[in-house]
C-alpha cells in the first residue's frame, strides 16, 4: 500500500479503529489518471487553465458525486473574456462533460466566481446557484428530476430570483437562516453591500415560490468591503444557523455573526481571526465535536480551536501559526483525505484578489488530533500539489472508499486517484479492546525488539519509548 508515515513527536497519530490518537500521521500517494477519468473538450477539460470554483453534488441521484465548474478570468480583470461553465457528470468513475445535454444554460459566457449546491425547493433533488461579476444576475438552475428513471437535467429559472438582483458577487453560501426548512442564500459582494436571499418555500399547491431579497436582515453587517469566503452553520449550538465570513474590511477579518433566532444577522460580530485573514474553513481538529477554524492569511496561516459555545458566540483557544503555509492563499477545503477519521485541510494558493500568480502551490495538511494538530503532508512538491491551484474537489471516483482529487490549476485540470488508505492497526496489544496492564507488560517484555509486532504500536519496527507512551496516553477502553 502506497503510504508514508510521518512521525511528529508530541503531535502525531496512529490510526486505530476509525479514530485517532498520539503516534504517527499516515500520508497517502496519488496517481494521475486525468486522461481516462476526465472526458471533455480540452478547453474545458485537461487543458482548462481558467480559475475555477467547484460545486459538488449527486445531481441525478445515482449515488455518485457530480461537479459544476464555475470558471472565470482572474477576478481583477472584470473586462476580460467571459467564460462558459461546465457540468461534469460522474459516469462509472469518469467525469464527463454533459453541459450541452443537461445544463445548456451554463454555456452562456459569464465571469463566474462561485457556486452553491442545495435542494432549494425541497423535492429531494439538488439545485445550483452560480454567482458572477461584475454586475450580473446569478444563474439559478432548478433540477428537473427524472422521468422513467432518466434524469432530465437542469432548467434555468431567473423568474424565481428577485427582479433587478444584479450583483458583483464574490462568494455564495447557503443554509436555512430563517428556520423554515428551506435553504436561504448569502451573497458576499465584491463591490457594494452584501446580500441575503430568503427562500420563500412552497405554496399550498407545493409549487416553489423562489427567493426574495431580504438583505435588510444583515443590517450594518452588510458593509464588509467584499467577502472572500463564507459559511452558514450553527456554530454556537443554539439551533439557529449563523454566518461566518472572511471579509476584506479592516485589514482582513474572519468573524462570526450569530443568528438572533428570528433569521436576522444584524448583531455585533465576534472576530475570530484578524491581520490579513481572508479565507477560512471549519473542521474538528481535536475530536471534541466542536468546529475549529483554519484561517488563510497573507502571512502565516493560523488555526484556532473552539472551546465550545459561549453566549451567542464561541470560545476560542489561542491562535496557532501553521508552519509551511506560504501566504496569499485562497479557497480551503476540508475532508478526511487519508481515511483516518479526522478532518484534513487543503489550502489552495491562487489568490482571488490579484492577477494570476502561479509561483505558489497547493498545501495539504493532515490532522494529527493533538496540538499543534496539522502536519504538512508533502513538504516537497509532488505532482498532486501543483502550482497555482484555484480549487480542489475531493470525490471517491472509483468507489474504493478513498477520496480522489479533481484539481484546477494554472496549467490545466487534473484528476489524481488515491493509491490507498491506511490500514487501521489494532487499538491495543493483547486484543481485548482495552489498553491496560497486560498491554503495558507486553510492551516491557518485548522492549528493544519486535517478535510480536502487536507491541510495536508506533510501527517503527522496534518496541521502545514511543510505544510505552502510547500505552499511557490511550489507557482504557478502545475508541
Amino acid at each position: 500500500m502506497a503510504l508514508e508515515k510521518i512521525a511528529v513527536f508530541g503531535a502525531s497519530i496512529a490510526v486505530l479503529g476509525g479514530s485517532t490518537r498520539a503516534g504517527e500521521v499516515l500520508i497517502p500517494t496519488f496517481t494521475d489518471e486525468t486522461s481516462t477519468r476526465l472526458i471533455a473538450d480540452p478547453s474545458v477539460g485537461e487543458a482548462d487553465i481558467s480559475e475555477k470554483d467547484y460545486g459538488l453534488g449527486d445531481f441525478d441521484n445515482d449515488g455518485d458525486v457530480d461537479v459544476i465548474s464555475a470558471r472565470r478570468i482572474a477576478l481583477k480583470i472584470n473586462t476580460g473574456q467571459p467564460l462558459s461553465n461546465t457540468l461534469f457528470m460522474n459516469e462509472s468513475g469518469v467525469l464527463t462533460d454533459r453541459t450541452a445535454d443537461f445544463a445548456p444554460a451554463l454555456l452562456e459566457p459569464l465571469r463566474s466566481r462561485d457556486v452553491a449546491i442545495a435542494d432549494f425547493n425541497g423535492d429531494g433533488w439538488l439545485d445550483a446557484l452560480i454567482v458572477h461579476g461584475p454586475s450580473t444576475l446569478p444563474t439559478l438552475l432548478v433540477n428537473l428530476r427524472a422521468k422513467d428513471r432518466a434524469w432530465l437535467g437542469f432548467q434555468k429559472r431567473p423568474d424565481l430570483l428577485p427582479v433587478g438582483f444584479t450583483v458583483d458577487a464574490w462568494n455564495v453560501s447557503t443554509g436555512d437562516i430563517t428556520g423554515d426548512g428551506f435553504d436561504d442564500v448569502f451573497v458576499g459582494v465584491r463591490v457594494g453591500d452584501d446580500r441575503l436571499l430568503v427562500n420563500l418555500g412552497n405554496d399550498k399547491g407545493g409549487v416553489w415560490l423562489g427567493f426574495a431579497d431580504e438583505s435588510s436582515r444583515l443590517g450594518a453587517n452588510a458593509n464588509t468591503t467584499a467577502v472572500r469566503s463564507s459559511v452558514i452553520v450553527d456554530i454556537n449550538g443554539d439551533g439557529d444557523m449563523d454566518l461566518i465570513e472572511g471579509m476584506t474590511c479592516c485589514d482582513g477579518i474572519v468573524r462570526l455573526i450569530a443568528n438572533d433566532g428570528a433569521g436576522n444577522l444584524d448583531g455585533v460580530p465576534q472576530n475570530i481571526l484578524t491581520g490579513q485573514a481572508y479565507n477560512f474553513a471549519l473542521g474538528d481538529l481535536d475530536g471534541d465535536g466542536n468546529l475549529d477554524i483554519l484561517g488563510v492569511r497573507n502571512a502565516l496561516d493560523q488555526i484556532r480551536v473552539s472551546t465550545g459555545p459561549q453566549g451567542d458566540g464561541v470560545g476560542w483557544g489561542p491562535t496557532i501559526d501553521l508552519p509551511g503555509s506560504n501566504g496569499f492563499g485562497s479557497i480551503v477545503q476540508v475532508a478526511d483525505l487519508n481515511h483516518d477519521g479526522t478532518d484534513d485541510f487543503l489550502v489552495c494558493d491562487l489568490d482571488q484578489e490579484f492577477p494570476e500568480n502561479c509561483t505558489r502551490r497547493l498545501n495539504i495538511y493532515f490532522n494529527s488530533g493533538v496540538e499543534p494538530y496539522l502536519v504538512e503532508g508533502y513538504p516537497s512538491p509532488v505532482a498532486w500539489t501543483p502550482n497555482g491551484t484555484s480549487d480542489v474537489a475531493m470525490i471517491d471516483l472509483d468507489g474504493d472508499g478513498d477520496l480522489d482529487m479533481l484539481i484546477g490549476w494554472c496549467d490545466g485540470q487534473s484528476i489524481f486517484m488515491q493509491d490507498g488508505s491506511p490500514e487501521p492497526p489494532p487499538c491495543d496489544v493483547d486484543g481485548d479492546n482495552v489498553m491496560g496492564i497486560t498491554d503495558f507488560l507486553l510492551v516491557l517484555a518485548n522492549w528493544g525488539k519486535c517478535p510480536d509486532c502487536a507491541a510495536d504500536l508506533d510501527g517503527d519496527g522496534v518496541v521502545g519509548i514511543l510505544d510505552f507512551l502510547l500505552v499511557l496516553a490511550n489507557w482504557g477502553p478502545c475508541p
